[in-house]
């Protein structure tokens, strides 16, 4: 469950640099400190309650919630209590903050996961941030891992050994990943997020099963609903059709093995799901403005 409003852009393509990393149980009489960090902090709760203010808003965390302190606000414990925590220090250059309500936030994860599923030669540079809230709770059961992984950064940053540091810092941006994709899950598992759901469902089976004959019939028997139904939803999450999709797909996998030379064009009619080869260059053709050949020349040395 996300608690806020209040999220933080990461760029995927930076790794954090830590300063900070272990666990500790605080217990009564302690009060967290008031400060204003000069880094962004990482809280897990792992067991116990933390009483925790940042600037006008007040927290109350609990084992499962996540919660990013950042250096532009003042926080501090209001009152005493007893928690087990990870913590993290970090800094991360071009962080940035931003405010979403649950629907965008959902909308942007959605972009975002469908962008994965684009064909290659239709797909544009990914610069997608990780995105996360400041403050979420996960359930037990996601958590876990999440967990676990925050435990090996500890380790990694602590271990005596040569690029420990280095180490630490690709989990923690393996983390982040592992957090918004958890949150992507959770976010478009939601009722009213069904139907773009159906549609990511059956965008994983056309890349699995391309290779082979994928009919209307077949996909009502696998996700059993109607294929018109399927396919209006489909069209309407993706912008094409369940069928127009997988031709493009399937000419984007065939054009990777066009540009390798080590395949006939029967062979790779077969190989990505065309019933025969005129079928493929057909296909290829109207999609892609050239036939295979010229294609293949352009990767002929």
């Amino acid at each position: 469950m996300i608690h806020t409003d209040l999220f933080f852009s990461l760029p995927p393509n930076q790794l954090p640099s830590i300063s900070l990393a272990n666990s500790v149980t605080i217990d009564l009489p302690y009060v967290h400190f008031r400060r204003t960090p000069t880094e962004y902090i990482l809280y897990i709760i792992l067991d116990g309650v933390m009483y925790l203010t940042e600037e006008e808003m007040e927290y109350t965390l609990r084992p499962g919630d996540f919660i990013l302190l950042d250096p532009s606000r003042c926080h501090f414990g209001r009152e005493g209590s007893r928690c087990f925590y990870y913590y993290i220090h970090f800094t991360l250059p071009d962080i940035q903050e931003a405010s979403y309500s649950l629907e965008e936030y959902g909308q942007i994860l959605f972009r975002q996961r469908t962008q994965c599923a684009v064909p290659a030669r239709d797909a544009s540079p990914d610069s997608s941030p990780i995105l996360l809230p400041k403050y979420f709770h996960l359930p037990e059961h996601s958590c876990t891992r999440l967990q676990h992984y925050a435990k090996n950064i500890l380790l990694s940053f602590h271990n005596p050994i040569e690029f420990h540091e280095q180490t630490a810092s690709c989990q923690l941006l393996s983390l982040f990943i592992m957090m918004h994709q958890h949150l992507t899950d959770r976010t478009l598992g939601k009722n009213e997020q069904a139907s773009r759901t159906l549609s990511l469902e059956i965008i994983a089976y056309l890349k699995i099963y391309y290779p082979e004959k994928i009919t209307g019939e077949r996909l009502e028997h696998h996700f059993y609903k109607n294929f018109d139904y399927m396919n209006k939803t489909f069209k309407k999450a993706i912008g094409k059709t369940i069928f127009q999709w997988l031709n493009d797909y399937r000419i984007s996998e065939a054009q990777k093995l066009l540009q390798s030379n080590l395949y006939t064009h029967k062979q790779i009619a077969e190989n990505t799901g065309f019933s025969n080869e005129f079928y493929f260059s057909r296909v290829f053709k109207k999609l892609t403005g050239s036939t295979p050949s010229e294609y293949q020349k352009q990767f002929m040395h």
